[in-house]
């Protein structure tokens, strides 16, 4: 869905960051509410996304509670020096019982998708959408960093595309951007899933 900005409109842009390569990011387990710390590949990640960070003046940086994110957004904050506030609004999705678990155990043990005890992808995108729109209430105008997960990234692009990009559509690399920007109800898609300065 892509809205044109309209005279006086203010607008609030907001980059999504997917946080770093983790160990089991590596090894394609599940991680959700687990709280993996990135691999050195992941923090070398994150210093070379630092320098894509030069084309606005941020404002303000987000960064879900979960230590994967908040590291991710300490390097990038490196040179930024901002003050990094955590949202429990952008935690990944919970995944409850598969979590730690290998793609193929996964797909072995539960061909459907449906996993015991984890949080729904409506009730997911329901607090990442409420954490957006406390973010365009709070710093309207404002250029706003967030460092996240690639399940509520993903949860954003299905909400504002109605569908034709985020879930079983998309995914979202270690250090991408995916931008946005709001005005009021209205949504532009500038991005998705960018990983490199262009």
């Amino acid at each position: 869905m892509i809205i044109k900005r309209k005279k006086g409109m203010t607008m609030t842009y907001i980059r999504f960051i997917r946080h770093g390569e983790t160990d089991w990011n590596k090894q394609a387990r599940m991680q959700g509410w687990t709280d993996i710390p990135l691999n050195d590949t992941g923090k070398m990640q994150a210093s070379e996304a630092a320098k894509r960070l030069n084309d606005k003046a941020w404002n303000v940086f987000i960064a879900s509670p979960l230590i994967r994110a908040k590291y991710t957004a300490e390097i990038l904050n490196e040179s930024l020096q901002l003050p990094i506030m955590t949202m429990e609004a952008f935690r990944e999705r919970r995944y409850g019982k598969v979590e730690g678990m290998l793609r193929a155990e996964r797909v072995k043990q539960y061909p459907s998708g449906e996993y015991p005890e984890a949080e729904t992808r409506d009730d997911l995108t329901k607090r990442v959408i409420e954490g957006i729109q406390l973010l365009h209430q709070n710093y309207e105008g404002q250029n706003i960093l967030v460092a996240t997960h690639g399940g509520t990234i993903n949860a954003v692009l299905t909400y504002f595309s109605n569908g034709e990009l985020g879930f079983d559509r998309t995914t979202i690399h270690n250090l991408s951007f995916t931008d946005i920007e709001l005005s009021g109800t209205d949504c532009q898609i500038h991005c998705y899933n960018r990983i490199e300065n262009r």
